[in-house]
């Protein structure tokens, strides 16, 4: 089919402009971190879906870590974030961001 036309920037009031802005450097650091260690994740939840719909803010970053990897992944966000270990998940937050992934 012909090429989809790009998509245009999220309408939505200031104030979630900038928690997108500001959300963006840990997000930023926490993809990267994963990617230079070779971490195989999958992004899903909100995040996931607002690639396919108009975007919304969400304040949380849903991700899967390869099942192998968990103990690797806990132990080197531990080194750069907050981390809390429960059952089912880590619970990975930022001091001084609403991030939370």
């Amino acid at each position: 089919g012909a090429p989809s036309a790009p998509r245009s920037a999220p309408k939505a009031p200031i104030g979630k402009r900038t928690a997108q802005v500001i959300l963006l450097i840990p997000l930023e650091n926490f993809i990267g971190l994963l990617r230079a260690h070779g971490i195989r994740f999958c992004v899903i939840g909100g995040h996931a879906v607002n690639a396919y719909v108009e975007p919304v803010v969400t304040l949380d970053l849903d991700i899967v870590v390869a099942v192998d990897q968990i103990e690797q992944v806990e132990t080197l966000l531990a080194s750069h974030f907050q981390v809390k270990r429960f059952a089912h998940s880590i619970n990975v937050s930022v001091p001084g961001s609403d991030l939370r992934v």
